[in-house]
């Protein structure tokens, strides 16, 4: 019973490091907190930090066969006090707004 463990456990292990490798690291692995840059006005900035890109490296295009729509993601605080902070992945709309908000109506 001891062995079949074990080697469910190293099964386990190869596949956490297939898939890492399979999805490079982004260039900072910090989470991304949104609420400091708004509130001193830089908009720009977090609209920039968040927006979600590919994966490639940028020097040999590798990893580049996944494409990705526009979207933006990040966490936002909540509750300062107690530091929670919830997470948001806001993908715009790909239709004519009008045309999306008859389907709500």
């Amino acid at each position: 019973m001891c062995t079949f463990r074990a080697t469910i456990l190293v099964d386990i292990m190869v596949a956490m490091v297939t898939i890492s490798n399979a999805f490079p690291a982004t260039p900072s692995t910090e989470p991304l907190h949104l609420s400091p840059y708004i509130a001193r006005g830089e908009l720009e900035t977090a609209r920039n930090l968040s927006k979600v890109g590919d994966n490639c490296d940028p020097e040999t295009r590798s990893g580049c066969n996944i494409k990705i729509p526009e979207s933006y993601a990040g966490f936002l605080t909540v509750n300062e006090t107690l530091g929670k902070h919830t997470f948001f992945w806001y993908f715009p709309s790909q239709v004519n707004l009008l045309v999306a908000l008859r389907v709500f109506c």
